[in-house]
């Protein structure tokens, strides 16, 4: 089914993670510019893979987790034929041992 646009959901976790990285960078800048860029950027990543989820490295196989990365974080999904689920949004600066599903 490539080059049918899957819809996107987002599980509350990725939802949380999102705004956290939105108000980190809000106060780190005193601005909302950079956060805008990256839900943007974001948003942009998930469009494309709405269409092409399998350009995602894999992640696992069991369960089948695909992670895209984009500006220093990886945006974990799922997916199947008609949707793709934002699992998590996690920054790879961050201890890796630290990330569980």
């Amino acid at each position: 089914m490539v080059g049918r646009k899957r819809e996107v959901r987002w599980t509350q976790r990725a939802v949380q993670d999102k705004l956290s990285i939105m108000e980190f960078w809000y106060l780190r800048n005193q601005s909302v510019s950079y956060s805008l860029k990256l839900e943007r950027l974001f948003n942009k990543s998930l469009d494309l893979l709405s269409i092409h989820p399998e350009m995602g490295i894999i992640f696992s196989q069991k369960p089948p987790i695909q992670f895209k990365t984009v500006r220093g974080y990886r945006l974990y999904y799922i997916f199947d034929e008609k949707t793709i689920t934002l699992i998590t949004i996690w920054d790879t600066r961050r201890n890796p041992d630290k990330l569980k599903f």
